[in-house]
């Protein structure tokens, strides 16, 4: 069945071609993805062996996240789940409430200054068991796992339905989502193809080997050298791997250019105009400017797919695939620093055991997920430089990399529907089979 999760309404709205699924669903399950800057619960068929149905979705509740106190945050997170629950019709509930959420969980417990996005201060959350505190106030089985896994978790589900299930069953796998940041986690596929995470899953921290955070770009342009940089003293992966990243090296290129009194190579093609004035011009090209129009999406659709026959494109595309070179070399020194255990984290505290580098080391499978991963030619080109990286750098290793088709995850509903894969899938069994028997 398809994957793609269809509600395009408003809150609550089920659009038929929902409502031709739901009628099949032997019953219904709680998914709730708790985001940065909002909440999403869904409410979700499952059929008779216990899978997720993506297509027959009952309910959908979206939220601002409640950031604030612990106790406040919960109980608006739970109103919101019990406002999706009554609106659903014509089958019954599992007593079950699968959750993704930020923080570094390990034994569920969020660790410190992990889930600082939440809280009214960097450590409010610190400590907070979340599976505790939604089965105080839901009075059912809540199972939690932190987003970046579940969005792993519905990526994985993604491959499998598109015919990878027996290349991945029994296989160690790392996933890689570089999007606007960088999500991962590391999971074993099962046999049945449940998934065992293992780890707490965070990579985003992780000092990837040989480089010491200090970007120096060098480019060509109009038959000059040049050389971009970033202001990192000590870099972590997701500054160097990630939307952010791709935004930030756009931009210290154009930077540098201007300060030579050259043209810039990609403003002039995202603005539609030229000249702007330099004070303009240097706002937009900010190293810490979040809305600047120098984004992926904009250098892998508006450049390197774009008409190179057009002047002001086929100036700028070399400096863009280099950009897309230069992440691809950081996936596999990513890659790297796994499948030797050299896992380093940016912070003391973060520190992974002996027992979690021994896990991960020899991890050959990595699952691509994330816009900047997958789409397009950007990401064509990420996974073909990360793998002419590995085969100087880990010469003799066969790695796979499985990037999980963008027109078939909607990453809008992916982190919810994934919670769904960690679920306990004898629980849910016994419950089909006891709702049978009412």
């Amino acid at each position: 069945m398809p994957l793609r999760e269809r509600v395009r309404g408003g809150v609550g709205e089920v659009p038929g071609i929902i409502e031709s699924k739901v009628g099949q669903a032997e019953a219904a399950v709680t998914l709730v993805d708790i985001g940065g800057t909002k909440e999403l619960v869904l409410i979700v068929g499952v059929d008779g062996t216990g899978g997720l149905m993506g297509d027959a979705v009952f309910s959908r509740r979206e939220i601002k996240t409640p950031v604030g106190k612990v106790g406040s945050f919960y109980d608006a997170t739970v109103d919101a789940v019990h406002e999706a629950q009554a609106k659903v019709r014509g089958v019954k509930l599992l007593p079950l409430v699968c959750v993704g959420t930020p923080g570094r969980l390990v034994d569920g417990i969020i660790q410190p200054g992990s889930a600082a996005n939440l809280g009214v201060s960097r450590h409010e959350f610190d400590g907070v068991n979340p599976a505790r505190e939604l089965e105080e106030r839901l009075r059912v089985k809540v199972n939690v796992v932190n987003d970046a896994i579940a969005q792993m978790g519905f990526g994985l589900k993604a491959l499998f339905e598109s015919g990878k299930s027996d290349e991945l069953r029994g296989r160690r796998v790392c996933y890689v989502g570089p999007g606007t940041g960088l999500g991962g986690g590391f999971c074993q596929v099962k046999d049945d193809l449940s998934l065992d995470i293992y780890t707490d899953g965070h990579i985003y921290d992780i000092m990837l080997p040989g480089f010491d955070g200090r970007v120096h770009l060098k480019f060509k342009c109009d038959g000059g050298d040049y050389e971009a940089r970033l202001p990192y003293e000590r870099a972590k992966a997701e500054d160097l791997l990630s939307g952010r990243a791709v935004r930030q090296l756009a931009s210290a290129i154009d930077r540098e250019l201007l300060l030579a009194g050259v043209k810039p190579l990609f403003l002039p093609l995202a603005m539609g105009r030229w000249p702007v004035p330099v004070s303009e011009a240097s706002a937009l090209l900010d190293h810490d400017n979040e809305k600047s129009t120098l984004d992926a999406r904009f250098l892998r659709e508006g450049i390197l797919e774009a008409d190179g026959s057009k002047a002001d494109v086929s100036r700028a595309q070399p400096a863009a695939r280099q950009i897309f070179e230069f992440e691809g070399e950081m996936l596999g020194r990513l890659v790297e620093s796994v499948y030797h255990g050299n896992v380093s984290k940016y912070s003391h505290e973060a520190q992974w055991s002996g027992k979690d580098r021994r896990m991960v080391s020899g991890t050959a499978d990595y699952v691509i997920g994330g816009s900047v991963g997958t789409r397009g030619a950007g990401g064509t080109i990420i996974r073909e430089k990360a793998t002419e990286y590995l085969g100087g750098a880990v010469p003799g290793v066969k790695f796979s990399f499985h990037p999980i088709d963008p027109g078939v995850v909607d990453t809008a509903n992916a982190g919810a529907l994934g919670t769904y894969m960690f679920a306990d899938r004898a629980l849910v069994l016994d419950e089909l089979a006891r709702l049978k028997r009412l």
